[in-house]
């Protein structure tokens, strides 16, 4: 409360002249202290907290505040900067602002209570009127922003250009447009790479704008850990702290372990054509029961429903690991949230599957190194109509760099397609807008892609339609929308290429395989 206390003062948050004076018609707003433990990435106690927090939800909109969006680095970008620091062998270290918002000023005219314990000299609440952004009013985050914005883009030594992709990274190049200097923002951490004569000259510039914590090497953020091995020549990002916790909190940490986060299906473990009649007849049985039993779920989730509060809990907890480094569950975790509105003891159990998955794969992460493939790839699939309920199929696609995965994603497609040509087609058209957006972000920080992009496809057909050379009756019904992967594939941007069921890793996005599958394509997407 003490250090809080000299931010305070020493930043000028507000005025101490004049207190207890109020404007007509002005009403306060009032202020608690919050105090929590900040953990390292293995869940120690890194330090205890005390922080003043403004009550923002008295505010009134158009008279308290007006904007309040304030953007931070995507997941992705992260990703993107720790591949190239492996690839490259940038100096890759981590700063934090201290009291950030407290160096950002608030444009509006602000009136603070202050609590009856906030300082023992000061036995009764007092007014101030706020000069800077107090933490917990709801525009702190954007003048935080822009403030930094001002600072990093006017550094004397350094030519810092924010990038038009992603607004939280910036970017410094040589004479040859290299990437010197990257600078990913989330909020007050700051994660740095570059040539370690641009990192030390940009540290001495921000600690003489701002106080700051230098803490190193970057070894955390956002509760992602990152080891680094020199002598490998590899960045290796994993949430094992943050998926431990995750398990204590659950009480799964003793549990009984399995090799996938989702149950095989029978349909999935046939990977040979049926080589006789009796065979054919037993596979559409099964198929028949399966789809049965989804419908027979469908009708009785009412009656078996449970806590909405504690599944939701599991399954917000499960994304966050499944957007941060584990896409090996992204299939399975995306399964589980459709299911959030009534979920049944059956979702339950599927959640809890996943869980029991974590507890025998906690460190497991995303490797990425200078012996990777430097060259942007891609892996597109789709399952057609695998939702029993709508007919609706599943897009899923991976994208890498420098040996590990950037950017992946596992979801329903928003319309019934009438065949699995039409189902990859749609999927290989999300993709390729996901391939616009990595090429202009690589683009931006100084590395521009060298010709097309190529994307692995497991469908021949969509690949002979993507060349505009297989329209035909059965697809004259296509949407125009999806028909924009023709134009990226003509202007060269991406090129689709064949690549056998067996070796596409963007499978487990799509559906449930068995294990000894699950395992080989998860190590081929996560780590060359």
């Amino acid at each position: 409360m003490d250090e809080e206390w000299g931010h305070l003062t020493g930043k000028g948050t507000w005025d101490e002249s004049e207190p207890g004076r109020l404007p007509p018609g002005r009403k306060p707003i009032r202020t608690k202290w919050i105090f929590k433990r900040k953990l390292h990435a293995d869940g120690s106690v890194a330090r205890y907290k005390a922080r003043l927090v403004a009550q923002g939800f008295s505010q009134v909109e158009g008279e308290d505040y007006f904007e309040t969006s304030a953007p931070v680095a995507r997941m992705s970008t992260l990703r993107t900067v720790f591949s190239i620091a492996a690839a490259r062998d940038f100096e890759l270290v981590s700063m934090d602002v201290d009291a950030a918002y407290l160096n950002a000023p608030v444009e509006e005219e602000l009136y603070v209570s202050l609590p009856d314990d906030f300082s023992p000299t000061l036995g009764r609440p007092f007014v101030r009127r706020l000069r800077k952004s107090l933490y917990g009013l709801k525009q702190s985050g954007k003048n935080w922003y822009n403030e930094l914005h001002e600072f990093l883009t006017n550094i004397p030594d350094l030519t810092l250009t924010r990038s038009d992709v992603d607004p939280c990274l910036y970017v410094s190049r040589d004479e040859g447009g290299e990437p010197d200097l990257v600078i990913a923002v989330y909020v007050d951490d700051l994660a740095i790479s570059g040539k370690e004569k641009s990192v030390e000259t940009f540290k001495r510039a921000i600690n003489g704008r701002f106080q700051m914590k230098d803490l190193g090497e970057l070894t955390q953020v956002l509760g992602i850990e990152v080891v680094r091995d020199r002598s490998q020549g590899t960045i290796t990002i994993h949430q094992g702290g943050y998926i431990r916790e995750v398990l204590q909190r659950y009480d799964f940490e003793a549990c009984r372990g399995v090799g996938t986060p989702v149950e095989g299906k029978v349909r999935n473990e046939v990977r040979e054509p049926a080589r006789s009649l009796k065979s054919v007849f037993k596979n559409i049985g099964n198929r028949i029961v399966s789809n049965a039993a989804k419908l027979e779920d469908h009708e009785s989730r009412e009656d078996n429903a449970v806590d909405k509060t504690y599944y939701r809990g599991i399954v917000g907890s499960l994304m966050y690991a499944s957007n941060g480094t584990r896409p090996d569950i992204a299939y399975a975790v995306h399964q589980a949230a459709r299911h959030s509105e009534s979920p049944t003891q059956k979702d339950l159990t599927a959640c809890k599957r996943i869980l029991r998955y974590l507890s025998t794969t906690p460190n497991l992460g995303i490797t990425y190194g200078a012996e990777g493939p430097s060259e942007l790839t891609g892996y597109v699939d789709a399952d057609w109509a695998e939702d029993v309920e709508s007919r609706r199929s599943t897009t899923g696609y991976a994208f890498k760099l420098n040996g590990g995965a950037i950017s992946w994603c596992s979801r329903r497609q928003q319309l019934v397609t009438l065949s699995s040509t039409e189902a990859e087609y749609v999927a290989a058209a999300e993709a390729g807008k996901e391939v616009l957006h990595l090429r202009s972000l690589l683009s931006s920080i100084g590395l521009g892609c060298r010709g097309s992009t190529v994307v692995f496809e497991d469908n021949k057909s969509t690949i002979k339609l993507s060349e505009g050379s297989g329209a035909h009756c059965r697809t004259k019904h296509i949407g125009v929308r999806w028909h924009a992967l023709r134009d990226w594939v003509r202007n060269g941007e991406l090129c689709l290429e064949y690549i056998p069921t067996g070796l596409q890793q963007a499978d487990i996005l799509t559906k449930a395989v068995g294990r000894v599958k699950f395992q080989e394509l998860r190590g081929l997407l996560m780590s060359d």
